[in-house]
C-alpha cells in the first residue's frame, strides 16, 4: 500500500518547525453567521485546517466559541458557490488550539500574545506569522478585534503594533490582513524603520483607500470566505510537486514570485471582471529571498490537507453574474439553460443572492416590517456597490432578508438602523454635489463600478480619482455621520463625490477648496442637509418616510447623530 502522501512532509525544510503562527478572527457572535460577517470565519477554520500541527506554536483566537456557530448555523464553508467547495467547520470538522475569550478582552488577549509571541521567537530567531481575519477602518487603518459592553468594535492600530515589533528589529515578522484598508498597515510609517524601509513583511487583501471583498453568496446567502484568502490558498495549491529535495523551481521561488503569482491567480481566476490589487510589503525590502522563508508560510502539501475537507456541490447561480468569467465566455445557451431552471428569478445585478424584487409582500406581515421591506427594496435598487465588498457583506445580506422575511428580531434594529443611515447619506451626497456645482447623474441611476472600470475613463480615473476620494474620506465624520461607529457606512457615497471631481477633472487644490468651503457649511448649519433634502424629490421621499416610521421601527435605537458629533472613520 502507498503511503500517504503527507508522509513527505518529513523530507521538507525545516523552516515549517520555527514558525509561531498567531491568529484572530475580529466579529463578535452577533455578526458571526454565514450570510453576515460568517467569511471571516471561513477563512480562519480553513487556514487553521491546512496548518494545524505546524511550526513551533500555534494559537488561534475568537471571542465566539466554534461550537455556539455549529449549534447555531451548522456548517461553515470555504470557496466560490460557482464552484465545489468545502466544509470548514461543522460536528466533525474542528479547529485545532482555539481558545475563545469575551468581546471586550479578545483586542487586548491579542496584543499581549503578539508581545509574548514575538520575545519568546527573538530568543532563538524563530519566525513569527501574525493572521488577521476581520474588518478594518479607514484613514487609522485599525483592525476591528472584537467589541466593548455596548457593541462598538475594539480597535488595533499600526502605532499600537510598533513598540512590539521595534523590539525585536531583525526577527522575521509577516502580518497576513483581509481587511479593507489593509494597504495602510504596508504603508504605515509606525511600522518602517529610520531608513523608510519595512520592520515587517505585510500581505494586506487591499490598498489603503480600497475595501477588500468577500467571494459571492450561495443561493442561501451563505458566503464561503474572502476572495484574497481564496487566491492565496489557490496559489499554495499550485506548489503541489513542486517541494520535491532538489527542485531548483521551489527552492528559488521568490516571495516576489509569490506575490505576482497571487495577484495573478486573483486576476485571471478569482474575479475578472472588478479586479482591486492586494498590497504587499516586504521586511527590510528582501523580496528576493525565498517565499517560506519570507513569510513564514510552511512549505506543505496544502492540496492534500484541501481534499480532506468534506465536498459540497455548487449552488445553481446565475452564469452572469460569475465573476470567475469573463461576460465574453458565457453562452447564451448557459444562461438560457439556468432560466429555464429558475423562472422566477430575476437577472438584475443586484439579485446574486436570489431574487427578490419580483415578489410581492406578503399578506399578515406588520406595518412596521412591510415599511422597512419597500425601504430596503428602494435602496436595493440604487446601484449600490457590489454584494462583496467589505461594508455591504453583512448590510446586504440583512436587506435581502428583510425584503424575503427571513430577517430574526434580533437583527431588525440593526438593519432599519443601518438602512435609515444609507438612504440619508445617498441623498446627502447628491446634495453635496449640486452644492459644489458638480455635474454627475443622480446617485440612484449612477453605478460607481461601471464609470470606474470604463476603460474610455482610465486616463482621467488615475489622474484625479484617488487624491479626491482621500480628500472627502478625512472628512467623511463631518459629512457622513453614522448612527454609531459600528454601523456600516455606504461608501458609495464617498466614491459618488470622487467620481464628480474626476467628471469635472479637478485638481487636488480645487478639490480641497470646494470641500473645506462644504465642510463649513455644514458646520454652520448642521441642518443643512434636511434642508436640502426637500429639494431632492425622490429621496426627500426616502427620507421623509424613513423619519416618519424610525421611532416604531427601531425603538430602542438611537437614529441620528448629530453633525456636530466626532465619529470614528466608517466601518467596511
Amino acid at each position: 500500500m502507498t503511503a500517504p502522501r503527507e508522509s513527505s512532509l518529513e523530507r521538507l525544510p525545516a523552516i515549517r518547525d520555527n514558525t509561531h503562527i498567531l491568529a484572530v478572527v475580529g466579529p463578535p457572535e452577533f455578526d458571526a453567521a454565514p450570510a453576515d460577517d460568517g467569511w471571516f470565519f471561513s477563512d480562519f477554520f480553513l487556514a487553521n485546517h491546512l496548518f494545524r500541527g505546524l511550526g513551533k506554536s500555534q494559537r488561534w483566537m475568537t471571542c465566539v466559541d466554534p461550537q455556539t456557530l455549529i449549534d447555531g448555523y451548522g456548517e461553515y464553508v470555504f470557496g466560490s458557490p460557482y464552484e465545489e467547495r468545502r466544509v470548514v467547520l461543522d460536528q466533525n470538522q474542528r479547529p485545532q488550539n482555539v481558545t475563545v475569550h469575551p468581546p471586550h478582552d479578545l483586542r487586548d488577549e491579542f496584543l499581549a500574545r503578539i508581545q509574548d509571541t514575538v520575545a519568546l521567537a527573538a530568543k532563538t530567531n524563530d519566525h513569527v506569522l501574525v493572521l488577521f481575519f476581520g474588518h478594518g477602518r479607514e484613514l487609522s487603518y485599525g483592525l476591528e478585534i472584537g467589541a466593548d459592553s455596548e457593541g462598538e468594535p475594539l480597535l488595533l492600530t499600526p502605532e499600537e503594533v510598533r513598540p512590539v515589533v521595534a523590539s525585536a528589529p531583525d526577527l522575521d515578522i509577516t502580518l497576513y490582513l483581509t481587511s479593507c484598508y489593509s494597504g495602510g498597515w504596508v504603508e504605515s510609517p509606525w511600522l518602517r524603520n529610520n531608513d523608510g524601509k519595512s520592520l515587517i513583511t505585510t500581505m494586506a487583501a487591499a490598498k489603503k483607500a480600497t475595501m477588500s471583498e468577500s467571494l459571492m453568496a450561495s443561493i442561501s446567502g451563505r458566503i464561503g470566505g474572502s476572495i484574497f484568502t481564496a487566491a492565496v490558498i489557490q496559489t499554495l495549491l499550485r506548489e503541489e510537486g513542486l517541494d520535491r529535495p532538489g527542485n531548483k523551481e521551489y527552492s528559488h521561488k521568490s516571495y516576489l514570485d509569490l506575490t505576482d503569482d497571487i495577484r495573478n491567480t486573483l486576476f485571471d481566476e478569482i474575479d475578472v471582471r472588478f479586479p482591486k490589487p492586494p498590497v504587499f510589503g516586504a521586511q527590510n525590502e528582501n523580496w528576493n529571498d525565498p517565499f517560506y522563508s519570507r513569510t513564514g508560510i510552511p512549505p506543505i502539501l496544502y492540496q492534500h490537507r484541501f481534499n480532506e475537507l468534506r465536498s459540497i456541490p455548487p449552488s445553481d447561480l446565475n452564469p452572469m453574474q460569475d465573476r470567475s468569467r469573463r461576460l465574453s465566455r458565457v453562452s447564451d445557451s448557459e444562461v438560457a439553460a439556468w432560466r429555464a431552471r429558475n423562472p422566477d428569478s430575476s437577472d438584475d445585478s443586484f439579485t446574486s443572492r436570489g431574487a427578490f424584487a419580483s415578489r410581492s409582500a406578503r399578506r399578515g406581515i406588520p406595518m412596521r416590517i412591510s415599511v422597512a421591506r419597500a425601504l430596503a427594496i428602494q435602496y436595493m435598487t440604487s446601484n449600490p456597490l457590489r454584494d462583496t465588498v467589505g461594508c455591504n457583506v453583512s448590510a446586504h445580506g440583512r436587506f435581502r432578508s428583510l425584503i424575503e422575511g427571513t430577517l430574526s428580531e434580533d437583527h431588525l434594529d440593526d438593519a432599519v438602523e443601518c438602512l435609515f443611515s444609507r438612504l440619508e447619506s445617498l441623498a446627502t451626497s447628491e446634495v453635496y454635489a449640486k452644492m459644489m456645482g458638480l455635474s454627475i447623474p443622480p446617485i440612484a441611476a449612477f453605478n460607481v463600478d461601471k464609470y470606474l472600470y470604463n476603460a474610455a475613463n482610465a486616463a482621467d480615473i488615475e489622474a484625479y480619482y484617488d487624491p479626491a476620494l482621500y480628500e472627502v474620506r478625512i472628512r467623511a465624520d463631518i459629512l457622513f455621520p453614522v448612527p454609531k461607529s459600528s454601523t456600516p457606512a455606504d461608501q458609495k457615497t464617498r466614491m459618488y463625490l470622487a467620481c464628480a471631481f474626476t467628471i469635472a477633472r479637478m485638481k487636488e487644490s480645487a478639490v480641497i477648496d470646494a470641500l473645506d468651503k462644504l465642510v463649513a457649511a455644514v458646520s454652520k448649519d448642521i441642518e443643512v442637509q434636511t434642508k436640502a433634502y426637500r429639494a431632492t424629490g425622490r429621496f426627500g421621499r426616502w427620507i421623509s418616510t424613513v423619519k416618519r416610521t424610525a421611532r416604531s421601527l427601531s425603538p430602542s435605537k438611537r437614529l441620528r447623530k448629530s453633525l456636530g458629533e466626532s465619529s470614528d472613520p466608517q466601518k467596511s
